[in-house]
């Protein structure tokens, strides 16, 4: 069984941005989980099928994707609480295009349910400890900008050992 996972994705000005922050959080404060993954919006949980579906999951975003009119995706606003620094997403449109693959994605050897995410954001750091709160919130406010030019890539991904990632497919929206 592999890992797998559904992600939005920034490209473009904001995606520089982000790795721009995140480079420089490392450097000047340190390492929190934020590191561990590419900036990303989490469409849907991880879940567990055997490789070999891997092109069957492909070929339904694909369908689902080819033909569908550019998605509305909104950064709303920082989020930069002690416990959490990211960008909420508004997008009614990954909403519904994560449901649409859930209802129809091939479950012949998976057997746990396909989860949606709720709540869209883009996480910035996060189990940091406290000490690190003001400073990652003063790099976060000089890096990001939420008006800055962003499109959005749609990739299934596949988590392997030693956190390594294989994108399976990548579609703008």
């Amino acid at each position: 069984m592999v890992s797998l996972i559904l992600y939005a994705c920034p490209t473009g000005p904001l995606a520089e941005q982000l790795a721009h922050y995140l480079a420089e959080s490392l450097h000047k404060v340190g390492p929190n989980a934020a590191h561990q993954y590419m900036p990303h919006i989490t469409l849907t949980g991880f879940f567990h099928d055997m490789r070999e579906t891997v092109p069957a999951y492909v070929a339904l975003l694909e369908r689902l994707l080819r033909h569908r009119a550019p998605a509305t995706i909104t950064p709303e606003r920082l989020l930069l609480t002690s416990e959490f620094h990211g960008i909420e997403i508004v997008s009614p449109d990954l909403k519904a295009l994560t449901q649409e693959f859930i209802a129809q994605a091939p479950a012949l050897t998976r057997t746990e349910a396909l989860r949606p995410k709720d709540w869209l954001h883009l996480s910035l750091a996060y189990q940091f400890p406290l000490d690190q709160h003001a400073r990652l919130e003063e790099l976060a406010k000089s890096h990001i900008s939420l008006e800055t030019a962003v499109a959005w890539e749609v990739r299934f991904y596949e988590r392997g050992v030693g956190n390594q990632w294989t994108c399976h497919g990548s579609w703008k929206v």
